[in-house]
């Protein structure tokens, strides 16, 4: 509640009226603003609640006090006069006079997008002080409440992207986060009733994360959820997951949706399918006596071996996944880490994965210089490893080593 403003004005020089009461010769006029809540959500009422009183030392008698109230605007300052009954308009306040109050004025919150703070303002002006100069009494008040929007994220990682082999089980992680303000009261900002779903692996299951286990998902918590999907045939299979909750506050709950994040999976047809059979047709070429030196394509290959592939490097196999260790990278638990993987004849929009210590994995996507940029906070120290999805895709992986930045509080870690 801001601290109040009173200013008395002085008449003319010539007045001679007389103080009521006599003596008096102060103003102690006073006003006040309430509201409840002081943290909500749009769509939220506030109610306020005014007062005046004319109680203090050599306080004089107050004539023609109008009190009036400016809820909120869009942009989250006061605007407009909203004039309280005629109960508080006209008054006169005798000196010592008891409090009157007035309300409550209920006001829906209602504001222009990225508006955080709502101020309402209560006003008395130029009410007339019975002291010998019939001075003017003008009062200003704000106050403030805070206005926050419920968020929730999602995160999804597969056990593989493939390319593999049909079919193939594939285990699927989801890493669901209250994404509300930080700083504000936790239980205010939690989320109830949180759920996931997907597209074509149906409700996975909770594992773990509700730390205190209050059965809502608090801005300092991660909660995970699983599920296993077999992938009968060969194709390209994109799941898409979200996850949702309710926030509930002042008895009246707010349905809060992720933004939705996917997974897909390559499958090739297993060894042996119709699909190998159509290169018969090649020995036609046979016709051809000289296509054996087409064996030279080879040397190719032992042309590649004569570049030495850079620590960390992963060449183009058949594997499923591309994983290193990152050579000489610790990360200590709990602080903030932030390293860059290079990659190259990498499309942009690559998924790269770190798997931290504990066996935590995040994710971070190439740009379109083949730079996927990581920010991490393990929850446990050790080293940390990197996997790159479309193995085959990717001619090496180059870890800047990890340096540190001087911090007076929590070392940091970039690289």
């Amino acid at each position: 509640m801001a601290a109040v403003g009173s200013s008395i004005g002085a008449a003319s020089a010539g007045a001679q009226a007389q103080p009521s009461p006599n003596p008096c010769s102060a103003s102690q006029l006073h006003l006040d603003i309430d509201q409840a809540p002081t943290l909500v959500r749009l769509g939220d009422v506030i109610n306020y609640t005014l007062a005046v009183d004319n109680i203090g030392l050599n306080a004089c008698d107050v004539k023609n006090v109008n009190v009036t109230l400016q809820v909120p605007s869009r942009s989250g300052a006061p605007s407009g006069t909203l004039l309280a009954p005629p109960a508080a308009t006209g008054l006169s306040l005798a000196a010592q006079a008891i409090r009157k109050t007035f309300g409550p004025f209920p006001y829906t919150v209602d504001v222009d997008p990225g508006v955080t703070v709502l101020r309402a303002r209560t006003a008395v002006d130029k009410a007339e002080l019975q002291d010998i100069a019939r001075s003017p009494v003008n009062i200003n008040k704000e106050i403030s409440a805070i206005l926050f929007t419920p968020s929730i994220t999602i995160d999804k990682i597969g056990s593989t992207t493939g390319p593999l082999p049909a079919p193939q089980d594939v285990t699927y992680t989801f890493f669901v986060r209250n994404g509300s303000p930080v700083g504000l009261d936790p239980a205010a900002t939690a989320i109830s009733n949180v759920t996931v779903t997907d597209d074509k692996c149906g409700s996975p299951k909770y594992l773990t994360g509700d730390t205190n286990n209050d059965q809502k998902l608090q801005v300092t918590e991660t909660w995970a959820f699983q599920c296993t999907l077999t992938h009968p045939a060969a194709g390209t299979y994109t799941n898409v997951a979200t996850a949702s909750g309710q926030n509930i506050l002042n008895n009246r709950p707010v349905p809060v949706v992720s933004p939705p994040d996917n997974w897909t999976v390559v499958l090739t047809p297993p060894p042996g399918t119709p699909n190998t059979p159509t290169t018969p047709t090649t020995p036609t070429t046979p016709t051809t006596p000289t296509t054996p030196t087409t064996p030279t394509t080879p040397a190719s290959n032992p042309t590649t071996p004569a570049t030495p592939t850079p620590q960390g490097a992963v060449k183009p196999a058949s594997q499923a996944e591309c994983q290193i260790t990152m050579p000489g990278i610790k990360v200590r638990a709990g602080e903030l880490t932030t390293f860059k993987v290079h990659t190259q004849n990498v499309p942009t929009g690559t998924v790269l994965t770190v798997q931290l210590p504990g066996g935590k994995l995040v994710r971070a996507k190439t740009n379109s210089k083949g730079v996927a940029t990581f920010r991490v906070r393990p929850p446990k120290s050790g080293t940390a490893t990197v996997r790159g999805q479309k193995c085959g895709d990717v001619e090496s992986f180059h870890v800047s080593p990890a340096r540190k930045v001087s911090a007076q509080s929590v070392p940091k870690v970039t690289g």
